[in-house]
């Protein structure tokens, strides 16, 4: 025993001695951060806790104890925590600091190389490639897809009517993934109407799964996660996903080279796929009635990828499947977030949703027709209101940097190369210097009069920059939908006896208790 004791003490010192040898220059060039208690080999893995919910209070704890500049080793990761504008605006701006950090290797058997993961010119090349698809004249084409989904919403929350409280969250989330399915594949998933449980299971569980490795160090290195039973279960679940994609990829090019085949251009006439000015309506029960959706010239995001694959064979049949992942990944649980928090804070406050509604009125009337796209800019307190929920409840509280070259920090400290420079929207946004009374729910801050001269990068939600979210206007168009629809069909009431929310991030923000409402027929 004594024998086996000395030789583990000398493998662990071993370790350590190579290990502050490697990262010698590092730790000389930030041995006057302000950091927390570390150890040595874990640094200060422990103080952050082990789970999402531990792991996020305490990162925002030590925001709170160390400043809005700190240094933390996990393992041997180094990370720089950063939660002011000065230094948000100082990365977020930097050409040369649009590197993933080490993290997001969890997410490259899922999404590969797509443009949420990938970086230097095959990013910026996906990034020229993608950016037409979220112009204006082509998202009014998902309007339809939108409203649909919403009214199915609506008639699917019908059920909740007289109980005591429920929780919307998981309508919410349901109505966001056929919205983001339709939009990426043209394809209908029915993940409302449970038509697709497999699919919608195991997009879930790949979520779930990234999450469990990452806070678990352990299995950091792919040879020890690759024998485990977590990984057989995770490509199980990617195989599902796979093949659902893959065969709407294959249908798709099918049906165009049967059209060339028939002299018809097979291309999804991306450019010009302008509405014909058919509605959509409601019976005022959220009831659709029998006018045809999707009689618009539509088309999906994948089809604007075939387009350029067609022309100069852009994607690979495996790249067209990253890209559709990571519509579906990055458009549908940020979505789902934004739009949960929302409306639980106009539960929370009766005067915002009086307000709301006035505005909702004074566009629709007494009419039950659906919102077109000219619609969506009178929305400014509805507007007001995401830009609001999205400042205290960012989708995505905080992204990572691997910083490629020395960089020194308007506060003077160097960032060293080879770390990862942490920017904490969450705390960012909560900033007294920037916001006053910044922990209360005030759409008002975000009118015309009361924006002007704020700092650029003081408010983050989609990020900023170079890498900001390529898909924010279709979010904002979604959110504004999905909401108005919703409030025009039911008062959402805060049941005496419902939890409070429970804020914790996973790989997005989200309450973990959920978002218990009561509702109220508004007719």
């Amino acid at each position: 025993m004594l024998l086996l004791f000395t030789l583990i003490f000398i493998i662990v010192f071993a370790l350590h001695y190579l290990w502050q040898k490697k990262t010698k220059r590092i730790h000389e060039l930030t041995k006057d951060y302000p950091k927390p208690t570390h150890w040595p080999i874990v640094g200060c893995t422990f103080e952050f806790g082990t789970n999402p919910k531990e792991f996020f209070g305490n990162l925002c704890r030590m925001c709170d104890e160390q400043g809005s500049v700190f240094a933390a080793w996990l393992g041997p990761e180094l990370f720089i925590v950063l939660s002011n504008v000065e230094e948000t605006e100082l990365l977020l701006s930097n050409n040369k600091l649009l590197k993933k950090a080490f993290g997001y290797d969890f997410l490259h058997p899922w999404l590969g190389k797509s443009l949420l993961t990938d970086e230097d010119e095959s990013w910026r090349t996906k990034r020229k490639i993608i950016t037409p698809a979220f112009h204006f004249q082509i998202l009014e084409q998902f309007m339809d897809v939108i409203n649909k989904n919403s009214l199915i919403l609506i008639r699917e929350l019908k059920k909740e009517i007289g109980k005591p409280s429920f929780d919307i969250s998981r309508y919410i989330t349901l109505c966001t993934l056929d919205i983001i399915s339709e939009s990426s594949m043209g394809t209908e998933i029915n993940a409302q109407l449970n038509n697709s449980p497999e699919f919608v299971t195991s997009l879930r569980n790949l979520s779930e799964a990234v999450l469990y490795r990452f806070y678990k160090p352990w299995l950091y290195p792919d040879f020890v996660y690759n024998m485990t039973s977590a990984k057989r279960a995770f490509n199980k679940d990617l195989k599902v996903v796979h093949d659902v994609i893959m065969k709407v990829i294959q249908s798709k090019k099918l049906k165009r080279s049967q059209a060339k085949s028939n002299g018809v251009n097979g291309s999804s006439a991306i450019k010009n796929g302008k509405s014909n000015g058919v509605h959509s309506t409601t019976n005022g029960n959220g009831e659709i009635n029998n006018l045809a959706f999707g009689q618009k010239k539509k088309s999906a995001f994948l089809d604007l990828l075939l387009d350029y694959t067609e022309h100069d064979g852009s994607y690979s049949e495996q790249s067209l499947i990253d890209e559709v992942n990571t519509f579906m990944f990055a458009g549908h649980d940020t979505t789902t977030s934004a739009i949960n928090f929302a409306l639980h804070a106009i539960m929370k406050h009766p005067e915002v949703q009086e307000k709301a509604m006035k505005e909702i009125e004074e566009i629709f009337g007494d009419s039950n027709a659906m919102p077109e796209f000219n619609d969506l800019p009178k929305m400014k307190y509805i507007e007001c209101i995401i830009k609001e929920t999205l400042r205290l409840w960012p989708s995505v509280p905080y992204v990572a940097r691997t910083v490629t070259e020395d960089t020194t920090l308007k506060c003077g400290y160097k960032l060293p190369a080879g770390c990862s420079a942490v920017l904490m929207f969450y705390k960012l946004h909560r900033d007294p210097q920037l916001y006053s009374e910044p922990d209360r729910f005030n759409p008002e801050r975000f009118l015309d009069d009361s924006i002007n001269g704020r700092k650029p990068y003081s408010y983050c939600p989609f990020s900023a920059g170079p890498r900001n979210c390529i898909g924010q206007k279709f979010a904002m168009m979604e959110m504004k939908i999905v909401i108005s629809t919703v409030l025009r069909h039911y008062r959402l009431i805060t049941p005496p006896d419902g939890p409070d929310i429970n804020v914790v991030a996973e790989l997005i923000l989200r309450s973990v208790s959920g978002i218990h409402v009561k509702i109220e027929n508004r007719s």
